[in-house]
């Protein structure tokens, strides 16, 4: 299977199969964890990247270009609007719930200079206009530290993604869905695996 069939794939086939199971504490280090087993089964190599990731809706993006454009301009700063939504993971100062680690996985592709963001059903918030996908790739050249990108959701409404690198937050590697010999994650990779091949 070429690699961006594979990738196609991917998208398509993993959150279903997320969904389907049991929520456990850290869904995006399973979901990258899944992402990077899989994709080395089609000889496409995946590392983990640890980031803070911010998903606005437009209204949100909106009011912040003039938060900006005020600030430059030295004049007051108007209230984010109601209808003004942001989803923030990973931030350092965040304290997370008991058992949970206070970041956000995905998955990044050198050769492609690609991230994928096999969880990013986690950002969707319907009613606050981010009827968002359940996952989705983007492009990020190796060296960059962040990236900005805009896309359009499910429903065709502008919504904004930002990922900037946290290389330091390594706590992901004690959860145990990070062990890829760990049976549950073995099995489904397997089991993904074998969909993404007949769905071929």
């Amino acid at each position: 299977m070429r690699p961006q069939r594979a990738i196609t794939r991917l998208l398509a086939c993993g959150p279903p199969l997320l969904d389907s199971l049991p929520l456990p504490p850290h869904r995006c280090i399973l979901a990258t964890r899944i992402a990077i087993d899989v994709l080395g089964r089609f000889g496409i190599e995946a590392q983990p990247r640890s980031v803070l990731a911010a998903v606005a809706n437009g209204a949100y993006a909106v009011w912040r270009a003039r938060v900006l454009a005020a600030r430059a301009a030295r004049q007051p700063e108007a209230p984010p609007p109601a209808s003004a939504w942001c989803i923030w993971a990973g931030l350092p100062d965040a304290a997370p719930p008991a058992g949970q680690w206070p970041g956000h996985l995905i998955a990044f592709l050198p050769a492609r200079a690609q991230v994928i963001d096999l969880d990013f059903h986690a950002f969707a918030r319907p009613d606050k206009a981010l009827a968002v996908p359940p996952a989705v790739v983007a492009d990020w050249p190796a060296e960059d530290a962040a990236v900005t990108y805009a896309a359009r959701d499910r429903l065709g409404r502008p919504f904004y993604v930002r990922y900037e690198r946290q290389d330091g937050n390594r706590g992901y590697a004690a959860a145990d869905v990070w062990r890829s010999d760990n049976p549950d994650v073995a099995a489904i990779v397997a089991a993904l695996e074998r969909t993404m091949r007949l769905a071929d």
